[in-house]
């Protein structure tokens, strides 16, 4: 299914037009995009564009940038959002308690357009300097980006998911078991690698009879 990957780009999009200060309503109308296309039941990638705009907050527009991505693996508006913000600067937004307006603010007062910059001013507790930032806060932005490094290997759930599905549907098929589900804490390395061993093996380590869940803390 393609309505994690969708729904983290609508995100995105937000996000970077948040820290570019656009219109708040079209903010919005992106989160509020992402969050039902990522409750929608049926795959959006399969759903005629009449049937997606039947989903809460998807217009015309918004079908159509679905139905691009489905079709393309990619969105052209934004692709060229992206070069208007610095590459770096929306990974600040992983950070707990950094979000699009802090990130526009750490940018244009300290010039910082990546974690790496942030965590080195943070050392050297010049964050508390900026208005808004206490020493709480830049102790709480040293324990997050350490929190980063140390999950460095591990990929969003939007990326692994629909690797995830694609070999369990190849099992349903092949596999001599009842019932299969989605388990356990993986990277995609090991998924990759398990996809690959199907082609001789016909069976996954990331796979089990025993029902399980997948949260997004897992994999992120």
């Amino acid at each position: 299914m393609k309505n994690l990957e969708i729904a983290r780009v609508f995100n995105d999009i937000a996000d970077i037009l948040e820290i570019k200060g656009d219109n708040p309503f079209r903010i919005r109308a992106y989160r509020r995009a992402a969050q039902n296309i990522e409750g929608f039941a049926k795959d959006v990638a399969e759903t005629p564009p009449d049937e997606l705009k039947k989903i809460p907050g998807i217009g015309q527009d918004l079908a159509e940038k679905i139905r691009e991505y489905t079709g393309t693996g990619r969105l052209e508006a934004y692709e060229e959002l992206k070069k208007a913000v610095p590459p770096g600067l929306v990974s600040l937004l992983s950070i707990p308690g950094i979000g699009p307006r802090t990130a526009k603010m750490l940018f244009e007062k300290s010039k910082i357009k990546n974690i790496d910059d942030l965590e080195r001013l943070a050392k050297k507790g010049k964050l508390r300097e900026l208005h808004g930032i206490q020493a709480k806060t830049e102790e709480h932005i040293l324990k997050g980006i350490a929190m980063i490094k140390r999950r460095a290997g591990r990929y969003p759930l939007g990326t692994v998911l629909p690797l995830a599905e694609d070999i369990l549907t190849r099992l349903e098929k092949t596999a001599p078991v009842k019932d299969l589900y989605l388990a356990g804490s993986h990277s995609l390395d090991e998924i990759v690698d398990a996809a690959r061993g199907l082609k001789t093996t016909g069976t996954s380590p990331l796979l089990t009879t025993q029902k399980a869940l997948l949260s997004r803390e897992d994999w992120a």
